[in-house]
């Protein structure tokens, strides 16, 4: 959705920076200023502070700046558009959008996140019925009261192939919308639910709405699967979500870490103990989707998972995939249970807040499971040893890499060298480097054009000025090329951005990215000064492009004498230019 930009600019003049903050920060009076301890590094020192006048905020910690909009929209992981809305509806101000079919779309999702909702609610509901008591009962063993029950959204889906689509179609709703939402499925002598004689557990998306269910069965049917989770939509991707983020996310970001554990259960028992920064894959194998989700919340991670064979086995995978991503990991070893759930029912919070001051680094954890029954006299054993650390250490950077090796080195006994030889092939960091490409930049623009696209798209006149000029636009990019001849063919200045809505001009993330790049243009003060800057280096890049093809010319062996003494006087005096 793109909003006018005069409604953006009464949001944030309208903002009381001092209260959007202080929902966040415990901020104290300094003088004309607030000062806290700031929420975006850890400090014992408060140097995190917000000028009311001036309407803006600053770490002089970890240089974070911004105003209130902007603060929001980091604390909670929110895109813009997202930290916009929510802010106009919390300050109850006005957004106009420009027409265009972001409108449609986002009223699409609006209509499916309430049907979700509606859907929750009709499950929850079902659990109090006293014909479902069997449900309740099965919650109320595991150690969920009515009130956590109510606050969790947690339900029974009824043992009946049409009760939810029943009554969802009565409420109105389509079995087309019901089927894109996956909550019925088609069959081929009618559509049914997918969810039947299910404990239901709603699964939120990082910005809270509903957006899938999980179901479990009471019994122990080994003929059915113990755990379904909605299939895929457009909504929800199984991958890249995660059990039991609450707030956004801001309670792990307050905690500093994160429990990451199995299962719904153990999410909530944990969540019921007071460890409201559980977290759990959806019962599937940890994927790096869900990696790149965890990291905008928190760098430490705890491990949590059962201590059986499998559970052993899904720790080391987890931990390959954390470690990837420079996550700081330590693994929880709970003895006599088979899982979190099962050992807080039993101990309690203080028994298992005193197993996780003792959970492992992650080294550790695998070094003492590798090592046990290794007799260190015999090489063969010794090399089997560093060979199962292969997968973790390939996921290492360079730095951890170093201090690993020379731990293990230490361990069993032998040089760091041999370490290397055996566990840093020169192919190993490749894909350490590609997983890096992946996650740090999102996209890879020329600045140059980027920034020319900028002063564009915030005054069309600029457009023309270019074109006027000796010097020629070499525009590469496609989708800046596109918007160019949108903006050649645009007469009113409005149509450039109804144009960029249009579905058949550009994809999803070419919209996304061009939205980005609209709202961007707010950074350019001076317009005349950012058209010279950018005049001077379109000149100077022309400059290099010449003195490059002058160099490869002079590498002509068919050249004389002559030639190459006139070729040489150009590049040099190009080369004085390029310098001056």
């Amino acid at each position: 959705m793109i909003y006018k930009k005069e409604d953006i600019d009464n949001l944030i003049e309208n903002l009381d920076i001092v209260e959007v903050i202080g929902e966040y920060v415990e901020l104290k009076k300094a003088g004309q200023n607030y000062k806290g301890r700031c929420p975006f590094h850890k400090e014992k020192t408060p140097s995190f502070v917000v000028n009311p006048e001036k309407n803006i905020f600053k770490c002089f910690g970890c240089g974070e700046a911004g105003n209130a909009l902007s603060f929001y929209e980091k604390i909670n992981n929110l895109e813009f558009i997202e930290a916009v809305e929510e802010l106009a509806k919390k300050n109850n101000l006005p957004l106009t959008p420009i027409k265009g079919d972001f409108i449609k779309a986002i009223q699409t999702n609006k209509k499916k996140y309430q049907l979700l909702e509606d859907a929750a609610e009709y499950f929850m509901n079902n659990i109090f019925e006293e014909r479902n008591e069997r449900a309740f009962i099965y919650l109320k063993n595991r150690g969920m009261s009515e009130e956590f029950i109510r606050n969790y959204k947690l339900g029974y889906a009824l043992d009946d192939w049409n009760a939810l689509s029943d009554f969802m179609l009565k409420k109105g709703y389509t079995e087309k919308e019901l089927i894109e939402v996956a909550l019925i499925k088609v069959g081929e002598k009618g559509n049914y639910d997918t969810f039947r004689d299910r404990i239901m557990f709603p699964i939120y998306s990082k910005s809270g709405n509903i957006i899938a269910f999980g179901g479990r069965i009471l019994d122990n049917n080994k003929n059915i699967a113990k755990y379904l989770n909605s299939p895929e939509t457009t909504l929800f991707q199984k991958s890249n979500n995660l059990y039991g983020i609450l707030k956004r996310g801001s309670i792990i970001r307050k905690r500093g870490f994160s429990l990451l554990m199995e299962g719904y259960m153990d999410v909530l028992s944990a969540h019921k103990y007071g460890f409201d920064n559980a977290v759990a894959s959806l019962g599937t194998s940890f994927t790096d989707g869900q990696a790149k989700l965890l990291q905008k919340y928190t760098k430490n991670i705890v491990l949590c998972y059962d201590m059986d064979s499998a559970g052993r086995k899904a720790t080391e995978r987890t931990a390959s995939i954390l470690k990837k991503y420079e996550f700081n990991v330590k693994v929880l070893e709970l003895s006599g249970v088979k899982d979190p759930d099962e050992y807080l029912q039993k101990y309690g919070k203080e028994k298992f807040i005193e197993s996780l001051k003792k959970s492992k680094e992650i080294f550790d954890y695998l070094y003492s499971t590798y090592s046990l029954g290794i007799n260190m006299n015999e090489v063969i054993e010794k090399k089997n040893l560093i060979n199962n650390f292969k997968d973790f250490f390939a996921n290492l950077s360079e730095f951890e890499f170093g201090l690993y090796a020379e731990k293990l080195a230490l361990n069993i006994g032998l040089e760091k060298k041999i370490i290397e030889l055996e566990l840093k092939p020169k192919a190993k960091f490749v894909n350490y480097k590609q997983n890096k490409i992946e996650i740090i930049p999102k996209m890879k623009k020329d600045k140059l054009e980027y920034e020319t696209i900028k002063l564009i798209l915030k005054n069309k006149k600029y457009y023309d000025k270019f074109k006027k000029l000796k010097v020629k636009l070499k525009i590469k990019d496609e989708l800046y090329q596109k918007l160019l001849s949108i903006i050649e063919n645009s007469k009113k200045e409005n149509e450039i951005f109804e144009k960029i809505n249009q579905e058949n001009l550009f994809d999803k993330r070419e919209k996304k990215e061009l939205i980005d790049l609209i709202y961007s243009t707010d950074e350019i003060e001076n317009e005349e000064e950012f058209f010279e800057e950018l005049n001077y280096s379109w000149n100077k890049k022309e400059q290099e492009e010449n003195e490059r093809e002058l160099k490869i010319k002079l590498l002509d062996e068919n050249l004389s004498f002559e030639e190459k003494k006139e070729l040489l006087y150009k590049r040099y005096e190009l080369i004085k230019k390029i310098k001056n």
